[in-house]
């Protein structure tokens, strides 16, 4: 394996945080559009996902509660879970389109969807969530930090890895 150089971290480093421009109305639908028609085309991936949905499933804490799944999609990590009815009721996924988290509600109707940024502050208390999960989402965030507690990401870009 190489090592990594100063070039490279610079490289890296000049990248983050991401700065996201801002869009139009059009490009915003446009967007939200296609990342729906994304996730309901990704199924077909079903060797890649097994793994990235199945890896937090096998490292669960031995008892918890209270799930938030930031970036949910269209619940497609769900179908990998083994929750009890209590683990269910308490499951809470997080999305940022609307049009997403819509689709979601009507297809998982024993969670509770979220619309909202991630990056910002949710009406919980600090501790709330025993579990945080995070499955293809850091790779698209400016800026990303999880303090205690936690969580557990599968990041497949290899320019996001690296600026870790």
């Amino acid at each position: 394996m190489a090592s990594r150089t100063r070039s490279d971290h610079d490289a890296a480093s000049a990248k983050w945080p991401k700065i996201i421009p801002p869009l139009t109305a059009e490009q915003q639908w446009i967007s939200d559009d296609f990342m729906k028609a994304w996730l309901e085309a990704l199924p077909k991936y079903r060797l890649i996902e097994s793994f990235n949905r199945g890896y937090p499933v096998k490292h669960v804490p031995r008892r918890f509660t209270q799930t938030l799944e930031i970036g949910a999609g269209l619940g497609e990590h769900l179908q990998f879970e083994k929750l009890t009815e209590e683990q269910r009721r308490n499951y809470y996924t997080l999305e940022l389109r609307e049009n997403v988290s819509r689709a979601l509600a009507l297809r998982c109707l024993a969670i509770t969807t979220i619309d909202g940024d991630c990056q910002e502050r949710l009406g919980f208390e600090d501790g709330f969530f025993e579990r945080i999960l995070a499955i293809h989402v850091l790779e698209y965030l400016p800026i990303c930090r999880a303090p205690g507690g936690r969580c557990i990401a599968c990041v497949t870009s290899r320019t996001a890895s690296s600026a870790w």
